[in-house]
């Protein structure tokens, strides 16, 4: 299990949670439209911001240019259980749906391997934000690479989760869902 301190510590993820709590501004989440350049231009390259459309359908709405470069297939529409390794369904549906259901945020630690043979582990902080016309929910997300390996061969295709995942949440004033085994 990833030292969750640690992560909260980290001074890039740190500076995103602070940005999110600017945008913010009183105890409700902040609107998407507080998501400005001003306060997120240096984590656009390397954010989304995914919408939940069913249980398993939850999309990428928008993508900044690294993840984009990094992530086969990762662009605006794209269903994020359809890069996933079948292996962690189970506990990625519960986890992905208990961020929009609470709302609350969370801190998620994967493998991605990639079509040209890198292999990487990523973290991920998601926060909750609300659109802008209606309380529907919607997660921004700041990912980042922790380590990566080039190897020999090819993967056959882009997935995450094939060498690991673990999620956990984050209260942000709403309470969190039990944490998902």
């Amino acid at each position: 299990m990833p030292d969750l301190n640690a992560y909260l510590e980290n001074n890039i993820l740190k500076r995103f949670h602070d940005a999110w709590q600017v945008a913010r501004a009183d105890e409700r989440l902040p609107r998407r439209i507080d998501i400005s350049l001003q306060l997120f231009a240096r984590f656009v390259p390397n954010m989304a911001i995914y919408q939940r459309f069913g249980r398993c359908d939850i999309r990428y709405r928008q993508v900044g240019e690294a993840v984009r470069l990094r992530v086969d297939g990762a662009k605006p529409g794209v269903n994020i259980f359809e890069l996933l390794d079948p292996s962690i369904f189970d506990i990625s549906e519960p986890w992905w749906n208990g961020l929009f259901d609470q709302p609350c945020g969370g801190i998620s630690e994967y493998s991605s391997d990639n079509t040209d043979g890198a292999a990487r582990r990523m973290v991920s902080l998601l926060l909750p934000v609300r659109r802008d016309t209606t309380d529907e929910r919607l997660l921004v997300g700041y990912n980042r690479v922790l380590a990566q390996t080039k190897g020999d061969e090819p993967f056959d295709k882009f997935v995450v989760g094939k060498r690991g995942v673990s999620g956990y949440f984050l209260d942000v004033g709403f309470g969190c869902p039990p944490q998902v085994e």
